[in-house]
């Protein structure tokens, strides 16, 4: 009967710990101000240095936005991180006629930082996962 007991509380303690551990990593610390709502992809699933994926693959997350195509927005943006890239094309968020394809990735101890200023400019509706083909 002891032994019984011991191998169910023994199961229940594993499980409690389990789901704890579970909840933990499940959140994420951003900065004041972010506007969470723009960044259209789960960013509790991203490590410290930026990566996500199982330990044996980890990659980058890359990621796009459309910006109003005038310098004053794209120097605006590149002063928040010069790494990113411009495109022409109108990308998976379809930018419009006037705008500009930024693309980025979360390789960066700062990543979280980056987007949330990024989230902050009002020009900038959305910041979306950009998936390769």
């Amino acid at each position: 009967m002891l032994a019984r007991f011991l191998i169910l509380f023994s199961f229940f303690f594993l499980l409690a710990c389990k789901s704890t551990k579970n909840e933990i990593s499940k959140t994420t610390t951003l900065p004041d101000g972010c506007k969470i709502e723009k960044i259209k992809f789960d960013l509790t699933k991203i490590d410290q240095r930026g990566l996500a994926g199982d330990e044996d693959n980890k990659t980058a997350v890359d990621f796009e936005f459309c910006i109003p195509n005038t310098s004053s927005t794209i120097e605006e943006v590149m002063a928040i991180y010069p790494q990113f890239k411009q495109q022409e094309s109108k990308g998976k968020s379809n930018c419009g006629e006037h705008q500009i394809l930024i693309l980025g990735n979360t390789y960066n101890n700062d990543y979280k930082n980056i987007l949330c200023k990024l989230s902050q400019l009002e020009y900038i509706k959305e910041i979306k996962q950009t998936y390769w083909e």
